[in-house]
């Protein structure tokens, strides 16, 4: 509904498409900031699914989440949010991926994002406020601040959270939060894993303003999420056709307003070849 038309073109490594924009898409001149460098040293390594949107000022971004569900993100959130917003799903083993989901703020001011966080537990209530290791964790009774990015409303009821580097990550709960946690201080992030990386280079570095990776090791259980038993049972063959092609990517970028140029790329491990 969004595009007028678009084309690919493939060079044997990488896929280009590049499509005319129209609707909201035709308003938005630029998807913003690529992703820091630093992200993929605290997304964990058995990540499934990265998405990532950058935006080049917050006041843009509130634009977008100025609604009723809105007051408690831009109280406690937008203050010191910085460039952008990664989502991640872990290896897909709770039903529904209740637990798998993380959420990744850049941090642009870090002590006043500790002091939000703080706020927004003693005003809209704080089930504790303790140590995890050396980090600051802290429980919420209720996602509020989180409504704005949730997809899904039943997810992260009572979220957890802590600062990893130049990061604020919520997970859905406390476990979750800890095993994030735990891989990121032995460094079992993406920045430590070799397929990844090799991935990372086959991609443009200078104009990816968003952000997809999809880790096809996990691509079976996704699909088991994502579809209906009767979906997932029809088409299982061809999905397990896509089966283990290694970390794939896309980035996106708007060359100029009106335009959307999405670039892709993947790598599968000698290992699994």
């Amino acid at each position: 509904a969004n595009l007028e038309w678009f084309g690919l073109c493939w060079d044997g490594q990488q896929v280009q498409m590049l499509a005319e924009t129209k609707g909201y898409l035709k308003r938005v001149s630029s998807f913003g900031t690529p992703p820091p460098g630093n992200l993929f040293s605290v997304i964990p390594d058995h990540t499934a699914l990265l998405a990532w949107i950058g935006f080049e000022d917050t006041a843009t971004f509130s634009q977008a989440t100025d609604d009723e569900d809105a007051a408690n993100f831009q109280t406690y959130i937008l203050p010191w949010l910085g460039s952008g917003i990664a989502c991640a799903v872990t290896e897909p083993r709770s039903p529904g991926l209740m637990d798998d989901e993380l959420l990744f703020f850049q941090v642009a001011d870090s002590a006043q994002a500790m002091r939000r966080l703080q706020d927004y537990g003693q005003k809209q209530g704080m089930i504790r406020h303790d140590m995890y290791q050396m980090f600051d964790v802290f429980e919420f009774v209720n996602p509020s601040l989180l409504a704005p990015v949730l997809q899904r409303k039943m997810a992260f009821k009572t979220p957890a959270c802590t600062m990893l580097g130049d990061y604020v990550v919520f997970a859905p709960n406390r476990s979750a939060l800890e095993v994030c946690i735990d891989k990121y201080i032995v460094n079992q992030t993406l920045a430590s894993n070799v397929d990844f990386a090799q991935m990372w280079t086959k991609l443009p570095q200078d104009a990816n303003n968003g952000l997809i990776v999809l880790n096809t090791h996990f691509f079976i259980l996704l699909s088991q999420n994502f579809l209906n038993n009767i979906s997932f049972s029809n088409n299982k063959s061809i999905l397990e056709k896509i089966g283990d092609s290694g970390f794939n990517g896309a980035v996106l970028h708007m060359p100029e307003p009106g335009k959307l140029l999405i670039q892709a790329a993947r790598h599968q491990s000698e290992q699994r070849v």
